[in-house]
């Protein structure tokens, strides 16, 4: 089955160039993007997704289109997923200046892209356990740009490449205070005596989706949510160690060196996790128009 992208608004083949070497994003990384999860043509936690970009566009002084609202993106999402011949997918969002200039841009409009892949209905948890380890050779900066969901992933990809050699499947990656920081594509929580643990924004991490959901179903459970930092040490004191994001969900760890975890806690959310987004999902399509009910 042939994929399409919107660009604009216009629906095209995946395959058919749209972007010249002259593109900003390409160039010099200069845009955001997002990853949402649709499941049943819904895309979850949508606004938590608007909200992180237009302070990330605010950030960087993209100017978003008019036209980009969660209405509209519900329309091009779903248009693409039946072009696809998909209820379930991972719609990426991609946000950048248009082309011009060299590190001195000439305007600050902006062009979207988004593009989908197809994914799981529901959220699951990993069968088998991940095996991680610390990424030091580069230290990520706490500075405000590390918050975003940059076009330019050049730390992200050091780290992954990383992981790839060492033969892990995640690696955490370290703040320049020594401290743990986030996953190579995830937020990272550690589960400590009943108590979830995860780095505050001030480390460095980007303020995560899925992360925000996670705390809020944790909390709402009754466990007592620290934001803090956290020393690579004190992973070998954990009981569990899990990473989030929004195509995943939650992915629990085994090993992180000699230590092992448990991932009876992470069993447990990714149930509430599935609840939470059901709910979601009937709200929104309660009404005979979906998209008035992405509030």
């Amino acid at each position: 089955m042939s994929k399409y992208i919107s660009f604009n608004g216009e629906l095209m083949m995946e395959d058919k160039p749209v972007l010249t070497v002259k593109n900003r994003a390409f160039r010099y990384g200069d845009g955001l993007f997002e990853t949402i999860k649709a499941h049943d043509y819904t895309l979850l936690f949508l606004n938590d997704h608007l909200r992180r970009l237009e302070k990330g566009a605010e950030m960087i002084g993209l100017k978003i289109p008019q036209f980009l609202n969660s209405s509209w993106l519900y329309d091009e999402a779903k248009k693409l997923m039946q072009r696809s011949r998909l209820k379930d997918a991972v719609v990426r969002l991609a946000l950048f200046r248009k082309d011009g200039g060299r590190y001195t841009p000439v305007t600050n409009e902006t062009d979207v892209v988004i593009s989908i892949d197809e994914a799981q209905g529901s959220f699951s948890l990993n069968q088998k356990g991940l095996r991680v380890d610390v990424y030091t050779e580069h230290l990520k900066p706490i500075t405000q740009l590390g918050s975003l969901k940059s076009s330019n992933a050049l730390f992200y990809v050091m780290a992954s490449n990383y992981k790839r050699l060492k033969g892990l499947d995640e690696a955490i990656i370290v703040n320049e205070s020594g401290h743990v920081c986030e996953g190579t594509s995830s937020n990272v929580f550690v589960l400590m005596k009943k108590k979830l643990i995860t780095p505050g924004v001030t480390q460095g991490c980007v303020p995560g989706v899925m992360r925000k959901q996670v705390i809020e179903i944790a909390q709402k459970g009754g466990v007592e949510v620290i934001q803090s930092p956290i020393h690579p040490e004190t992973l070998n004191m954990a009981d569990e160690v899990f990473f989030t994001n929004c195509s995943s969900g939650i992915r629990w760890a085994l090993a992180y060196r000699n230590k092992r975890f448990f991932n009876k806690f992470s069993c447990q959310l990714v149930d509430y996790l599935n609840q939470f987004a059901d709910a979601e999902v009937e709200r929104i399509n309660s009404d005979s128009d979906p998209q008035e009910n992405y509030s």
